[in-house]
């Protein structure tokens, strides 16, 4: 059985579909407006590479969630 890192991006993208009431599928309307290619989101989703600074700062915005909650 593979251990489990704590991953805050996927935790915080959780929240963000109870509070949106739906299951979020990023979309190029997404990736452009966070400025993250999508191998690179699916990267940093995964916990397989860590967040740049202004990652954090584009995802903190677009899912409403202070910066600290994201590293």
């Amino acid at each position: 059985m593979k251990a489990t890192t704590p991953n805050p991006v996927a935790d915080a993208f959780t929240a963000y579909q109870d509070k949106i009431g739906i299951a979020f599928k990023p979309d190029q309307r997404f990736y452009d407006r966070v400025g993250i290619n999508r191998k690179r989101f699916g990267q940093v989703f995964r916990g397989e590479k860590p967040l740049m600074s202004y990652e954090v700062k584009a995802l903190s915005e677009f899912l409403g969630v202070p910066v600290e909650d994201l590293i």
